[in-house]
């Protein structure tokens, strides 16, 4: 993902087209939601632009995203296990936001099921 110069000190997380007739707008705004959630609604910026028939959405956050998947980082060192969740904790696939957790060995997505491991 690039960076646009206008938001240096924040960091891009997300990019999709969104198009015209509606597929793939749900899981934006469930990433812009999750997102003010965690951050707070003036840490998190929304770029748009028209191009290829639909929406071209970027979604910056300001922050430290180095803790997004800390709970899960410290189980998988706790038990010797490999990390594969994303670390912006945003899937590749669905664009959702993956829960962090301690419980479990995170594998895939828990919303789409899309393999992070294959």
């Amino acid at each position: 993902m690039t960076q646009d110069n206008k938001f240096k000190e924040y960091t891009l997380v997300y990019e999709r087209i969104v198009y015209s007739d509606g597929y793939k707008s749900w899981d934006v705004n469930e990433v812009i939601t999750g997102l003010i959630d965690k951050f707070g609604k003036e840490n998190v910026k929304l770029v748009e632009v028209t191009r290829y028939g639909g929406r071209y959405i970027k979604i910056y956050v300001k922050g430290n995203l180095d803790n997004m998947m800390a709970k899960q980082r410290e189980y998988c060192r706790e038990n010797g296990l490999p990390f594969f969740a994303p670390y912006n904790a945003i899937c590749w696939s669905c664009g959702r936001i993956i829960p962090d957790t301690d419980s479990y060995h995170i594998t895939g997505c828990p919303y789409c099921h899309r393999s992070f491991c294959e």
